[in-house]
């Protein structure tokens, strides 16, 4: 049996119907493709010492890989790198061996975007050796760090300034930087030893911008 056939008006509102439903979904297609959804943004962080967060870096031109050696010629250093991560007081861990280096793993590679972190032992030990940063206090301001990764890449970095921290100071500009740049900071001890507290007096921390 044939149905009936809609009045022309009824297939006329049909017609504009799927139209304006034609348009709107082009609409809704298009600005999905102009606006990446929500999640797709997130800001991904990272835990750091002394309880404070930063922004994954991205890499510089050269994507460097992991760190393995620091070099200082100026104060005759040339140390082997050891990745560090916390210890349980949220402190940032520090190397077992005086000769060798640590640098802070959870932070940014030297030379990506961001400040990288490395530090070192200072003072006598008791096998009469010296520490790697028994000299880290006579770098001056324009001197060079080289930092080789393991695929054989060297980032360079040029001394800014060296500031002296009181171990008990907030010292979250050492891991932080804004400026979307990559920058090396440097931190030892140094100042009198506290028998007492098995301590120094001061923190020394040297900034470096990559070059």
């Amino acid at each position: 049996m044939k149905l009936p056939k809609r009045p022309a008006k009824g297939r006329a509102l049909i017609v504009v119907s799927l139209v304006g439903c034609a348009v709107l979904i082009s609409l809704i297609v298009f600005y999905s493709l102009q606006s990446p959804p929500k999640e797709n943004s997130q800001i991904i962080t990272v835990n750091i010492p002394v309880f404070l967060t930063q922004e994954v870096p991205a890499p510089t031109e050269i994507d460097y890989a992991l760190p393995v050696r620091l070099k200082i010629p100026n104060i005759n250093v040339n140390a082997v790198i050891n990745p560090m991560g916390l210890t349980s007081e949220g402190d940032m861990e520090s190397p077992t061996d005086p000769q060798t280096v640590g640098w802070y793993k959870f932070g940014p590679h030297p030379g990506h975007v961001g400040s990288a972190v490395i530090t070192g032992h200072y003072g006598p030990r008791r096998d009469g050796k010296r520490s790697i940063f028994d000299d880290l206090q006579k770098i001056s301001k324009g001197d060079k760090i080289y930092v080789d990764d393991e695929k054989g890449a060297t980032a360079v970095f040029v001394v800014r300034e060296s500031r002296s921290y009181d171990p008990e100071a907030n010292t979250s500009e050492i891991f932080i930087s804004n400026d979307s740049k990559p920058h090396l900071n440097l931190i030892t001890c140094e100042g009198i030893w506290n028998e007492s507290q098995k301590m120094y007096s001061s923190r020394l921390v040297v900034f470096a911008d990559m070059e």
